[in-house]
């Protein structure tokens, strides 16, 4: 698919709304110790970016990595538990995020949840119509919330904001939110292997776009957060739940509204179209390795069957009325720390998987460090979340429903053998 797709692939769920917020947040509570943190997270996750997600050869290989060092059960489990869950629970938040911009900023008339379905149904057409139309889709829309990005930093950074009147600026106190803080700058690079599972093989020796989402979106973020921090008060960016539109309102007035909006839909679409063609491809790469139906793979409908599935569970969420509920941000943190357990479980693999092939001994144990890092960032955001219930029983029953799936499936490929 070449370098320019896989590194949009890996930008776009790095780039949409829900990153933004979080952002926007963490810079009101922390200031500039946030970037600082980001900067810290974005090394932590290189290490994938430059070993695993670099040099296996393919979603499939990935699969056999686990199955491996892990056996089948994790093989399937830990990639579906993560990836899967993501793609649905932020797709719903998400469209329900860019039918309101649109209301609100472009048409007032027009009805929010059914913008928020003819994109959805727009992202189902572009993968469905095969992998040039949606690596041409995403670029566009990757390319369109950089620019609109671009052109309210550069702004924001030339520019001199008027003065405002002294406000108290919030500041995490104790060594509990401080962590959360911490913690909260490990989910921001999360994703960037979509630039892996894009491609569906090497596109050369060494993959090098895991590697380039990670840094130049950190960097992206490092950088609107800063302006964001030079306009507007920390105060009203840690409470607000739309940041990016204060901050872009602050610089450019009516103008960086409209922007920021551009910037908010071409994101959520480059997060979709991502999720769900990363989402799909590691499903085929599991089905060619024998870990999952072989109507999940690549038959005659190519890679349509999960693409199709998954506009189905977010379509059926949105009808649910699950965007707005109060739990969803819950159930989005469960899904991103068990997409962080997933990267710590790939360093354990790759760390046994060294061990046995007799491979460099630093590399060994940076597997293991990484692995342990993870592992405890995962484990902290989960004990100290303002929704830790909500997060634990939405894992627990995410991670019980792959489960009896994997098992049901392995069950009838093995009386399917047994009976010829």
């Amino acid at each position: 698919m070449g370098f320019i797709v896989s590194l949009a692939a890996g930008l776009g769920f790095v780039l949409c709304a829900e990153t933004l917020v979080l952002l926007g947040n963490g810079v009101g509570l922390g200031g500039a110790w946030l970037l600082v943190f980001i900067v810290a997270g974005a090394g932590l996750h290189l290490l994938g970016a430059l070993t695993h997600f670099a040099d296996l050869s393919g979603p499939g290989e990935e699969t056999r990595l686990l199955q491996r060092a892990l056996g089948g059960t994790a093989a399937v489990v830990l990639p579906l538990a993560g990836r899967a869950a993501v793609a649905v629970v932020a797709s719903t938040g998400l469209l329900a995020t860019t039918g309101f911009v649109f209301n609100e900023v472009f048409v007032y008339w027009f009805p929010n949840f059914l913008f928020a379905f003819l994109l959805l149904g727009m992202i189902l057409a572009v993968n469905l119509a095969g992998r040039r139309a949606w690596g041409g889709f995403q670029v566009l829309a990757v390319l369109a919330a950089l620019t609109g990005l671009a052109v309210l930093m550069v702004v924001g950074l030339g520019w001199t904001p008027a003065p405002a009147p002294a406000a108290s600026l919030p500041r995490a106190a104790g060594a509990g939110p401080w962590l959360r803080l911490a913690l909260s700058a490990v989910l921001i690079p999360v994703g960037y292997d979509l630039a892996f599972l894009a491609d569906g093989a090497a596109s050369g020796p060494h993959r090098r776009s895991p590697a380039a989402a990670v840094l130049l979106g950190s960097f992206v973020l490092i950088l609107w957060g800063f302006v964001s921090l030079r306009w507007v008060d920390a105060a009203r960016l840690a409470e607000t739940t739309i940041p990016y539109t204060v901050a872009a309102r602050a610089i450019l007035g009516q103008e960086g509204r409209i922007i920021m909006g551009i910037v908010i839909i071409s994101g959520v679409a480059g997060a979709i179209n991502s999720l769900f063609g990363g989402v799909a491809r590691m499903v085929v790469g599991m089905s060619e390795a024998g870990f999952a139906p072989a109507f999940l793979g690549k038959t005659r409908f190519g890679e349509r069957v999960p693409v199709l599935l998954l506009g189905a569970a977010t379509a059926a969420m949105l009808l649910s009325g699950m965007a707005g509920s109060a739990h969803l941000n819950g159930f989005l943190r469960g899904a991103l720390v068990l997409w962080l357990i997933h990267y710590a479980v790939l360093h354990i693999a790759a760390f046994l998987s060294g061990r046995r092939d007799d491979s460099h001994p630093v590399r060994r144990m940076a597997h293991l460090l990484g692995a342990l890092i993870l592992a405890l960032a995962a484990l902290g955001l989960l004990v100290l979340g303002e929704e830790r219930q909500v997060m634990s029983v939405f894992m627990f029953v995410v991670v019980g429903a792959v489960l009896i799936l994997g098992l049901l499936w392995t069950g009838l490929a093995r009386n399917r053998d047994q009976g010829r």
